[in-house]
């Protein structure tokens, strides 16, 4: 009796188990079939429904996110007039999704969302939206949008000043290079560095092996190379370094003013000048690299500098040995760059072992 009483409680909980496993395959089955059935539906839905959709975080809608935006960009002539008022929204996740749909639908977009820019950038309780509308504007990257960008770029919110610093950056043409030059004497340091970041990006542009831009080229003149270098001592150390970055992608025009401040007394300056002639990779930069190596009467601090920038040149033999601080600084040099192009010698007098010490994290 207690055998048998054993063998049936165990065949009604095999019973009992079984009951959830079919029902979840079947349910598997019926919501497979829900949800075919919903995306089918969803080119019938509103912009508004379909916009919900596409930024929900909800679980019933994870299977209709992609889909939705789809058809957002596809069926833009419907939808864009509803997506720019969304511009102002402060969910992060409807900002995600806007951006990304309003960038996947293009040039077709801009005209909508410079006219949303210039009516949120008047607002005064937020600019929430005019932000958001300048980072769409940058990354679609149509010239249209310069003027409109440009003319508020002076405004009393920096972290506008700072979008539209990012945004004309990313369209990079000429007709950029202006307001950005403005940007990088703006009070705010964010703001400096993102025109900072912009001007890299315009060079970047105008010396593209593949596709050169000459007016872009044209436009980063003596007078846009004279700000970069004066930011070159700000305060703050991502100006500084993004400037330097500037200036090493504009390349040899800008050695000459690049040489002189690297001769000069401003330490902070002085160091980003060498690595700026460093990263632009010139020949031409080696001697006063080297004049800034056995410079005993500077700080001690600029000569690390000129030798992660010296690094630049070298084989990957002579680079190493300068990594390890082992050799005299006249033979990777020598071996880099060649005798012709060191100073005389008793710049580099032969019985000092000048042997490179301080941090090495600035080779190129």
């Amino acid at each position: 009796m207690r055998t048998f009483c054993t063998v049936l409680l165990l065949l009604l909980h095999c019973v009992s188990m079984a009951g959830p496993v079919a029902a979840q395959e079947v349910g598997v089955e019926v919501g497979t079939e829900v949800a075919v059935s919903d995306t089918a539906e969803l080119a019938e839905l509103a912009p508004v429904e379909l916009f919900l959709r596409a930024s929900s975080s909800a679980l019933q809608f994870e299977h209709m996110r992609e889909p939705s935006r789809r058809i957002l960009v596809s069926n833009h002539e419907e939808s864009l007039p509803y997506l720019v008022t969304r511009l102002d929204t402060d969910d992060a996740r409807e900002r995600h999704a806007l951006e990304d749909i309003l960038v996947r639908i293009g040039p077709a977009a801009a005209e909508p969302v410079i006219e949303a820019f210039l009516l949120e950038a008047g607002r005064t309780e937020t600019t929430r939206g005019a932000r958001l509308a300048a980072a769409v504007l940058g990354r679609i990257g149509e010239a249209c949008a310069v003027d409109p960008l440009a003319s508020v770029h002076d405004h009393h919110d920096w972290k506008l000043r700072g979008a539209i610093g990012g945004a004309l950056g990313r369209i990079g043409t000429a007709e950029t290079v202006p307001p950005l030059v403005s940007l990088l004497e703006d009070e705010n340091e964010v703001v400096r560095k993102s025109a900072a970041v912009g001007l890299r990006r315009v060079a970047v542009r105008a010396h593209d092996d593949e596709a050169p831009d000459p007016d872009a080229a044209a436009a980063l003149d003596a007078d846009v190379i004279e700000s970069l270098a004066r930011a070159l001592g700000d305060p703050n150390y991502a100006v500084r370094y993004s400037s330097a970055d500037a200036l090493a992608r504009i390349g040899e025009t800008a050695l000459p003013l690049l040489f002189e401040i690297g001769e000069g007394d401003a330490i902070e300056a002085r160091l980003m000048a060498l690595r700026a002639i460093g990263a632009g990779g010139s020949r031409k930069a080696l001697t006063p690299l080297v004049r800034a190596l056995q410079d005993s009467d500077r700080s001690r601090q600029a000569r690390p500098s000129s030798a992660g920038a010296s690094c630049r040149f070298g084989p990957p033999s002579v680079r190493r040995r300068i990594g390890r601080r082992r050799t005299r600084l006249r033979e990777p040099l020598a071996a880099a760059a060649g005798a012709h192009e060191l100073p005389p010698s008793e710049a580099l007098p032969s019985g000092s072992p000048h042997r490179i010490s301080g941090p090495m994290d600035l080779c190129f």
